[in-house]
């Protein structure tokens, strides 16, 4: 019984841990749109934006269950979730 527990604490952990980097990969994508499309002097403008895109990272892992789906249908929903809660913390 306790090997069971154990396996499923880990695959929270790498669950979650798989989640952290899809986020982050989201933030870098996302930033480099943002970067793509302005100037030198929407420089600040940029650093707001990953400001608030890793804040909303923060929200979701600390919101996010231990049965979370990282199917692959799944990431367009947590890049939706993740936009919606950065421009919520504006």
């Amino acid at each position: 019984m306790m090997r069971q527990t154990r396996y499923n604490v880990e695959s929270c952990t790498n669950r979650m841990h798989r989640l952290d980097l899809l986020l982050r990969g989201i933030i870098h994508q996302e930033v480099e749109n943002k970067l793509s499309h302005i100037n030198c002097n929407e420089l600040k403008e940029k650093k707001l934006w990953f400001g608030r895109l890793s804040r909303a990272k923060t929200c979701l892992m600390n919101t996010a269950r231990a049965d979370i789906s990282l199917d692959e249908n799944d990431v367009q929903m947590w890049r939706t979730m993740l936009l919606d809660t950065a421009e919520s913390l504006r």
